[in-house]
């Protein structure tokens, strides 16, 4: 019997959904259906009799073509469901960062120092109001299956190249060394809304990850846009989305292994 997953999100989906072209022959049994919105429209998604449905017929007709024809998401059709993206990440910790540092940072005279309690509190307070759990609330009523949270990806570390004023944060932090440390804080503080609301997050891979916040800029050549037919890639200068290598991963590493094929020994993503 197939298993059914629902992948639910935003632009990000599109890695999903090309890195899982990669990966389907390898596991013949799972059936994936994927849902997404630009940006902040899928907070537009409201639980109506038993299924997640739109308002915006933009979203609706978004949904359509990225699922392939449906535009609700029925909860008893599917057995697992991935939420990913929607504004919850390490970045929106940076909010925090630009206006403070704590105890576990390089001290910085510019800023206002907090303890690190401080500042993990405000870091889980912001995490707390993103759309990825409020998309999660949603879900929830309507489904008793299991529900996961895929963060958005950090930045490639090609955003340190960036003219924009508003990566200055993200390049404080690769030239102070405080990238690990916040992402120690960030990890702790998923894992505070974790206890706090039985969440279960799974965070990129550490493989692809360097300087503690950013990702290995491989993972951001060639990201393709959520856009009709996924085949249009992303302008160079986009350091947010990742593309298809880093969507086959996360299926490879988050997938339960007694989905796969008998026919998949060999690495797809190698």
């Amino acid at each position: 019997m197939s298993h059914r997953l629902c992948v639910i999100g935003n632009s990000h989906v599109a890695a999903f959904a090309t890195g899982w072209k990669t990966l389907a022959a390898h596991y013949p049994d799972v059936t994936v259906t994927f849902y997404a919105s630009h940006g902040t429209r899928i907070d537009q998604l409201e639980p109506v009799r038993g299924a997640l449905r739109a308002n915006s017929r933009r979203v609706r007709e978004t949904m359509k073509w990225v699922s392939g024809g449906g535009s609700a998401i029925v909860g008893a059709d599917h057995d697992e469901f991935w939420l990913v993206g929607c504004r919850c990440s390490v970045k929106i910790m940076m909010a925090v960062y630009a206006a403070a540092w704590s105890e576990s940072h390089a001290p910085d005279p510019r800023r206002t120092p907090v303890s690190d309690a401080a500042f993990a509190s405000a870091a889980a307070s912001l995490l707390r109001g993103s759309g990825l759990l409020t998309l999660h609330g949603k879900l929830r009523p309507i489904t008793s299956a299991p529900i996961s949270l895929f963060p958005d990806p950090n930045p490639s570390s090609a955003v340190l190249g960036s003219a924009d004023e508003r990566v200055e944060p993200l390049r404080v932090a690769a030239r102070s060394g405080d990238g690990p440390a916040l992402w120690g804080q960030y990890r702790a503080a998923c894992d505070q809304l974790a206890r706090e609301q039985d969440l279960t997050f799974c965070h990129q891979p550490d493989e692809t990850r360097e300087d503690g916040i950013f990702t290995v800029a491989d993972y951001g050549r060639g990201s393709i846009r959520l856009t009709r037919g996924l085949e249009q890639e992303h302008p160079e200068s986009d350091p947010f989305h990742m593309n298809a290598a880093y969507g086959a991963l996360m299926f490879e590493r988050f997938l339960s292994p007694s989905l796969r094929g008998p026919a998949s020994g060999d690495n797809p993503t190698g």
